[in-house]
């Protein structure tokens, strides 16, 4: 049985609270994890030399192809992905949004 998204948020935030309880773990940031996970928001970094597979890497965590892949270099900026109910791409430069795409 596949779990869904929901569930797994469900489990995490268990397993944080616990964890936040044990001596042991006291320097975890407990608080930040569950805030960021509430808020269905967390970073993660993928680094790597030019054309080594990073994007392709993100396409196959997210279990769909959403991030473009070529043979010259296209993701050499900061990529911000966010769950929702539909697929859409906001393109911003400079702090101001240009382009607005639904799927």
């Amino acid at each position: 049985m596949q779990m869904t998204y929901n569930e797994l948020k469900d489990q995490l935030l268990m397993l944080i609270d616990e964890s936040s309880s044990m001596e042991s773990v006291s320097e975890c940031p407990c608080d930040e994890l569950r805030e960021k996970i509430l808020k269905n928001r967390f970073n993660l970094v993928v680094v790597g030399q030019f054309k080594r597979g990073k994007t392709t890497f993100i396409n196959a965590l997210l279990g769909a192809d959403l991030l473009p892949t070529a043979v010259v270099p296209l993701t050499s900026i900061v990529t911000v992905i966010e769950y929702g109910q539909k697929v859409h791409v906001k393109v911003v430069f400079n702090a101001l949004p240009i382009n607005c795409l639904s799927m």
